[in-house]
């Protein structure tokens, strides 16, 4: 007969108790409808104060004694609790004889290993620590706090051991360490990261040393994976409508599509001063050094809305990504995920994709679903701006001297000489009319100036004086309003007197700048090297820089000792400069003409990336010219003191960045508007380096000095001890490129040099430290050394290795993920600094709604994921903007109006090395695991989980409650609405009525047909249910399905996820024989020979029933006579004894109705001691196990009971296919 619904029950299990073999199968007791406690016990106090998950199983039992099925068996959370700190889902393991131990494995498993993470245990780790050393890459992505990561040590091996973490808080360091690399001691930067642990470790981790390879020592030391957490639709809940649906609707908004499994209290955690986006590293070189550079990393985002939301996502990386730097994070129902390349071209993680390095593009599938509304961020390193430049030793320049004579005046011509000591061994040199020095040095002496640059043959002694003797001669010093120049750069005036030929010096200062929207570079290197033989770099004292700056009216505060090492820093505070920031000039570089007797200085300082100040000086050539006369720097005429002389110079370029942005339309529909991300190429704009046009100009209100003579020479003899302070080498005489740190390598006078955290070695091997010679500078390619040995030629630099950059990069536009989420939201919940390129710090703060604010900067933060948006630029006025400004690249007329009338947005190019943010982010404190019983780590640090997800089904419920009715005979009551799934009589006070009554679903109504012992008075409840198929779920709490609601539902409607069960039924699933069996290994199928004897199952089958019939594996294992078994389940071992001379009928205690009917006529012969017939049953029942949290907090008074609900579909008459 059809199945009825007093054949559908939910039964206990063996164990109902929240402990370790809580659980089991189940049992006679049925669990009565309705009955306070049935399955949890009240709520304590306790609970309340810390919080509890109590874990119970329970079964979906049918109670028929025929095989009529329950078709498409499911169970739903139909009234979920009203008390908002009480949750309640379900689950399944799908074994009837789960216990709690084996129901928390499953739970646990859903947090499952991944890829390994960037970075390493430094050394051992003992149980009951509570934080981590982490050894990583310097710039790689620290762990994120509130994410679990798992350690795993001998992983695979018999005595592995793992234990899961979740990072409390993080601080990390960048230090230089050493290690050794093929015999030899290498010198590099790390990464030190310790990592703070809500939980001890309760084991001992082995950790690894420090490794130049960033890598384990072996596969024995522990290695920490990210884990990847995925519930695989474990989970099922209910929550309730916000909104109204119609039936007509598609999309509903509940209150929550999460369910908190996990008890925590929720706190503030700030983070201060971290970086946006972690630095990926480029290898540029194995050998003679390995040279391993961190690279600030470019980035993009696609936002995922309804439109675009999918698995698959192209992304264009400009400029072209290094192998090994590509990284992209998405979120996935409220989980971070992220993708990374393996250097190889394969995107790898939660995510996979093949890519191309020499295109840049990088498509990814990934591994679930994006969250609509988040952002998907793409970053990565480029490597295009590094050059090998270990094969230019030809270029390199050899050491020099430079310094200024004491004395006033000039220096009479051909009367200077220099001794000093070289290996102990006396070196002389002189300089001749003409100013060249030559004899055991070469160089020159500037009369005018006298200023000296000595070039040695034969090296001094570290240490060593350099004993001057000259002759000077008294000057006139003249100072002189500076005219403007002409079109050709040159001004013209007369000086006061006439001047001897050969002693004119003229000092003017000017300013060379770039746009600070153009992406261009200047600095004091890229001003001061070409590739002239008559050029020359050298150190000098600063004293003579700041005295003549002075000099020209362009004010000079000075600070400190103004010889110091690099010199103290100078705010040019009047004279025009308007309040330069302070700098500190490092060089000076100086040519000669070519007939040896004019010559040209620059010394060149920075006030900010785009702007630099030179102080020029220039002296005649005793034939009337300056540096070439008319075609070089100008001319001068002794005999009137008339002069013209070029004091700026048009044309120029430097070189740039074109910072990379996105469109202004794109950026504002995409982060202002939530529109999704266009996918065109045309939006990206920049991400290519170039030139842009350099600008100089004298500055405004300053003079030039101008020193001479104007009679016979009367010369004073004059002496001078000058003790070098430090030789420097030029290793980049023909680049305005820096030197990568770490890729100095140079041999010199015999012996070898090496740089390492700035300082360079001498004799630096994998046995000896190395002495520290000297510094190195990396930005103006110097190197000085203030201890040497000399032997051999000094003339001479050999490189083994040196690397090259090109002045970093600018970026008008990042997107990132905070290193923790959430974030608090409103102001002081996010505040960002950042650097541009005028050196000047911008600042932004959020509002309550996630808009960032502040100079220069726009964009969007999310709260919930911590995801970042921003743009750096402004909208200016098009009428406003003069043609040189329309003339840079980031000028387009089809942009103006794009957002905002008239205008158009001017990209303001900033640093990304110095964005820095700080945050107020939410964490969550879970209870401890072994109070618990549920390790939290293996969840989400939320202790949410997702109780609805794409594919799945859902019920959604319209309930109806009568008014309370006094029962008499006949009474049918109509609930007014016919196709209902679900009715009820309840009595008012809260009394379930079982029996005494009938329901006609269809029609909607109830009639009473006996009403003894009934309460006095009832209430019918009714539910009307659909059933509908989920195509998406949206973190928000929405839901899409696959097709019309199909009924209308108010606020507060139920609507749950389903747990399905599949057609419930008994059946038997295998029957087998064999030969001989051991007594424990339970196989799918045949191990070993079939028995002899046979039970012919196709005119005897096994009979089974729902009522009796159970999921067990049987064995019924003859005993020595050949007749007489033993039946043994797996789980429940030895039940009963038969024989083959009669029907053996084992009978269920739990229900009082056999678990199978085995027929006598079904034996065959041939049965002998040890064969053994195997019978795999399958029970008409389903495990279900239901968990619920209490959340820590006071008590609200609300109602924490909840329903559960058996739905499915039974057969009708005629059909039923099973009998």
């Amino acid at each position: 007969m059809p199945l009825q619904q007093a054949d559908i029950r939910f039964a206990r299990s063996a164990v109902m108790a929240d402990v370790p073999e809580g659980g089991g199968p189940p049992t006679a007791q049925l669990l009565p409808d309705g009955a306070s406690n049935a399955i949890w016990p009240d709520v304590r106090e306790e609970d309340r104060a810390i919080g509890k998950a109590e874990i119970r199983q329970f079964h979906t039992v049918l109670r028929n004694t025929d095989r009529a099925p329950l078709l498409g068996g499911n169970v739903i959370l139909a009234e979920p609790p009203n008390d908002p700190n009480v949750d309640v889902v379900l689950m399944t393991t799908r074994d009837p004889f789960a216990t709690r131990t084996q129901i928390v494995e499953q739970i646990e498993s859903s947090m499952s290993a991944s890829v390994e993470f960037a970075g390493y245990l430094l050394e051992n780790h003992a149980a009951t620590q509570r934080s981590l050393q982490i050894f990583q890459r310097p710039g790689a992505e620290p762990p994120g706090i509130g994410r679990v990561y798992l350690l795993v040590q001998n992983e695979g091996q018999p005595s592995e051991k793992r234990q899961r973490v979740r990072i409390k808080n993080v601080d990390v360091q960048q230090r230089m360490v050493s290690a050794i690399v093929n015999g030899q001691l290498v010198d590099f930067m790390a990464q030190i990261t310790t990592a703070e642990l809500f939980d001890p470790l309760r084991y001992a981790f082995a950790g690894s040393p420090v490794r130049r390879e960033f890598a384990r020592l072996d596969d024995t030391k522990t290695v920490i994976r990210e884990t990847v957490y995925s519930d695989s639709g474990m989970f099922y809940g209910a929550g309730k409508l916000t909104a109204i649906a119609q039936a007509t609707d598609t999309l509903l908004q509940l209150d929550t599509v999460h369910a908190r499994l996990v008890p925590n209290s929720r706190t503030e955690s700030i983070s201060v001063d971290q970086r946006p986006a972690a630095q990926r590293t480029v290898v540029l070189a194995e050998s003679p050094r390995r040279i391993e550079v961190g690279v600030t990393p470019h980035t993009q985002r696609v936002k995922v809305t309804e439109a675009n939301q999918g698995l698959a996502y192209v992304f264009q990386c400009r400029p072209l990504p290094a192998p090994g730097t590509v990284v992209l994070q998405y979120w996935s129902m409220g989980q971070r995920y992220t993708v990374a390349d393996d250097g190889a071209g394969s995107l790898t993680g939660s995510g996979a994709g093949i890519m191309s390095y020499f295109t840049g593009v990088v498509p990814v599938t990934l591994a679930a679903l994006p969250d609509i509304g988040t952002i998907i961020t793409c970053s990565w390193g480029e490597s295009v701006g590094y050059t090998d430049r270990s094969g230019q030793s030809l270029q390199v320049r050899p050491p020099e001297f430079a310094w200024v004579l004491d004395g006033e005046g000039a220096v009479v011509p051909g009367t200077a000489s220099f001794t000093w000591t070289s290996a102990g061994v006396t070196k002389n040199a002189a300089a001749d009319a003409n100013g060249v020095i030559s004899g055991d040095a070469t160089g020159f002496v500037d009369a005018a100036s006298r200023r000296v640059q000595l070039k040695p043959v034969a090296m001094p002694d570290a240490g060593a004086q350099i004993q001057c003797a000259y002759q000077l001669d008294s000057v006139t010093t003249e100072i002189i309003p500076a005219p403007g120049p002409d079109a050709g750069g040159f001004i013209a005036f007369n000086l006061a007197a006439h001047p001897v030929a050969g002693s004119v010096k003229i000092s003017w200062v000017t300013a060379q700048e770039v746009s600070k929207t153009s992406g261009g570079f200047v600095s004091r290197q890229s001003t001061a090297k070409n590739n002239s033989t008559q050029n020359s770099v050298v150190n000098m004292p600063k004293s003579e820089f700041d005295a003549q700056v002075d000099q020209t009216g362009v004010t000079a505060l000075h600070t400190g000792s103004s010889d110091s090492p690099g010199g103290p820093g100078i705010d040019y505070g009047s004279g025009g400069t308007q309040g330069l920031t302070p700098y500190k000039p490092v060089q000076v570089t100086t040519e000669r003409s070519a007939s040896q007797r004019s010559t040209y200085t620059q010394q060149s300082t920075q006030d900010s990336a785009t702007r630099l100040l030179t102080l020029h000086t220039v002296t005649d050539d005793a034939a009337g010219g300056f540096m070439g006369g008319l075609s070089g720097m100008g001319t001068v005429v002794y005999g009137s003191g008339a002069v013209s002389l070029r004091v700026v110079r048009f044309g120029r370029s430097a070189s740039s960045y074109k910072a990379d942005y996105e469109s202004a339309s794109e950026f504002n529909a995409v982060a202002n508007n939530g529109q999704p991300s266009s996918g065109s190429g045309s939006e990206l704009r920049g991400g290519d380096y170039g030139t842009t046009t350099l600008g100089e100009s004298v500055i405004a209100g300053s003079s030039l000095v101008a020193t001479y003579r104007t009679g016979a020479a009367a010369p004073v003899a004059a002496t001078m001890s000058y003790t070098p302070p430090m030789v420097v080498i030029d290793l980049c005489p023909a680049t305005s490129d820096s030197i990568v740190p770490g890729s100095v390598r140079f041999t010199w006078m015999g012996h070898t040099y090496e740089d390492f955290d700035g300082v360079i070695y001498r004799g630096r091997t994998a046995v000896a430290p190395g002495t520290p010679s000297g510094t190195i500078n990396p930005a103006a390619g110097l190197v000085t050394l203030t201890d040497y040995v000399v032997g051999g030629s000094p003339g001479t630099v050999s490189l083994q290795s040196l690397w090259t950059r090109r002045s970093p990069w600018r970026t008008a536009s990042l997107f990132f993920n905070t290193t923790s989420a959430p974030l608090r939201p409103g102001a002081g919940g996010f505040v960002l600094s950042v650097v541009d390129v005028q050196g000047s710090v911008l600042t932004a703060n959020i509002n309550a709604q996630g808009d960032i604010s502040g100079p220069h900067v726009i964009g969007k933060v999310q709260f919930s994921t911590g995801s970042v948006e921003m743009q750096f630029g402004d909208f200016v006025n098009d009428a406003d903007l003069s043609p040189a400004e329309k003339a840079e690249w980031w000028y387009s007329a089809a942009d103006v109006g794009a957002v905002q009338a008239g205008k158009i947005w001017r990209p303001w190019p900033v640093d990304p090395t110095t964005l820095r943010y700080s945050t107020v982010s939410f964490i969550y404190l879970p209870i401890d695991a072994d109070l618990l019983g549920l390790d939290p780590t293996a969840l989400p640090a939320d202790g949410r989980v997702a109780i609805f997800r794409p594919g799945e089904l859902l019920v959604a419920a319209k309930g109806s409650t009568s008014a309370a009715i006094t029962p008499s005979l006949p009474y049918t009551y109509n609930t007014g609405t016919p196709m209902q799934s679900l009715i009820r009589v309840v009595g008012v006070d809260g009394t379930v009525v079982e029996d005494g009554y009938t329901v006609n679903l269809n029609a909607g109504t109830v009639t009473f047909t006996d009403v003894t012992g009934w309460p006095a008075q009832v209430r019918v409840h009714a539910r009307q249910e659909v059933y509908r198929r989920i195509a998406e779920v949206r973190v928000d709490g929405k839901l899409r399905l696959t097709q019309p609601l199909g009924v209308a539902l108010p606020v507060g409607a139920i609507i749950s996820s389903a747990l399905r069960q599949g057609d419930l039924f008994s059946r038997v699933k295998r029957v087998y024989d064999q030969q001989t069996w051991d007594g424990v290994s339970w196989v799918d199928g045949l191990d070993g020979s079939s028995a002899v004897g046979t039970y012919n199952t196709t005119a005897n089958p096994v009979e089974i029933n729902n009522l009796g019939g159970i999921t067990e594996r049987w064995a019924l294992r003859f005993r020595s006579d050949g007749t007489t078994f033993d039946l043994i389940g797996q789980h429940l071992g030895q039940v009963a004894t038969g024989t083959r001379n009669a029907d053996f009928i084992p009978i269920n205690p739990a229900s009082g109705a056999p678990y199978f009917v085995l027929r006598e006529a079904g034996w065959g012969a041939g049965w002998v001691a040890g064969n053994t017939l195997f019978i795999d049953t399958v029970g008409a029942s389903f495990p279900i196990d239901a968990i619920r949290t209490v959340q820590p907090g006071s008590a609200p008074g609300g109602d924490y009971s909840c329903l559960f609900e058996q739905r499915g579909d039974v057969d009708t008459p005629p059909a039923n296919p099973f009998e």
